[in-house]
């Protein structure tokens, strides 16, 4: 049996960092436990006033196995 939960987060950078690099980061540190599954849903981009700069609203899904969550993570 399993459980999930939808998270948002905006995220603000410049425009030289790498979006997928940033989504691959924010999907391993979302996790709660080992189990966890992190799922990035949507990502909406968000109008920014300031020059070289990105903003995004990232809607994350985490589905977690409440029978098996495996160990808390730690970071």
């Amino acid at each position: 049996m399993s459980i999930t939960k939808q998270i948002f987060t905006e995220i603000e950078f410049d425009n030289k960092t790498s979006l997928p690099l940033i989504l691959e980061e924010i999907v391993q540190f979302k996790r709660e436990y080992e189990n966890d599954k992190v799922f990035i849903h949507q990502v909406l981009e968000i109008p920014s006033h300031k020059q070289n700069h990105m903003r995004y609203l990232l809607i994350i899904n985490i589905v977690r196995n409440i029978e098996n969550p495996g160990e808390k993570v730690f970071y």
